[in-house]
């Protein structure tokens, strides 16, 4: 039995959300160790496809899609993990891949069938079921009060839209880098379970 875990985060540029909106670059790391925090010591495999190296946002949608279909080809069971993708990112990759001559029963039954963690979602018990400061950010602090060390992010989503604006791409590049270690370290470690806890005993 093959299974892979697929940690992902979109970059955006944006005017107004989905409306007005244009991916500028997916970060993917390509997982297939143990899920378990010993696994930390492989890196698994990281992947950008961004605007400023394939030239469009259509042939970032055409790679990242080509990429995922044949991944999920090979594994019987792909995991696909990240934070806000249920809400944010799944929903605007499948409108992007309408746009780009993806039909949507071909996109529904890859991300449909696909199994989904989403760490937005599983932190909302410990946010009081708000969205409100349900960030990443604070899901890493939550982690320190918890006794979890997770990788210290770098920079904001309005630090990437100055930085698109200024060419600045490695910027982006760095920032999508240490999201994905973050959130994959989160995963392996156990973390949202450790801080739920945490929170469940401190509330009795």
């Amino acid at each position: 039995m093959f299974m892979v875990r697929l940690y992902f985060d979109i970059e955006t540029y944006r005017k107004e959300a989905f409306k007005d909106e244009n991916i500028i670059a997916i970060g993917t790391i390509e997982d297939w160790t143990p899920n378990k925090k010993e696994s930390l010591e492989n890196d698994g495999e990281l992947r950008i496809f961004s605007e400023w190296n394939l030239g469009s946002e259509k042939e970032i949608i055409r790679e990242f899609y080509s990429y995922v279909f044949d991944l999920k080809s090979t594994a019987n069971f792909l995991i696909v993990v990240g934070f806000g993708i249920l809400r944010f990112d799944i929903p605007l990759l499948i409108q992007k891949g309408v746009r780009y001559g993806y039909s949507f029963p071909q996109l529904n039954a890859f991300w449909y069938d696909a199994y989904t963690i989403d760490f937005f979602q599983a932190m909302l018990p410990a946010n009081n079921f708000m969205f409100r400061g349900n960030s990443l950010e604070n899901l890493v602090k939550e982690a320190a009060k918890a006794g979890e060390k997770i990788t210290e992010l770098y920079g904001s989503g309005e630090d990437v839209k100055r930085w698109y604006e200024e060419k600045k791409y490695k910027e982006i590049e760095k920032h999508l880098k240490v999201d994905l270690k973050a959130i994959r370290e989160v995963d392996l470690t156990g973390t949202v379970s450790n801080i739920l806890k945490a929170k469940l005993i401190k509330n009795r």
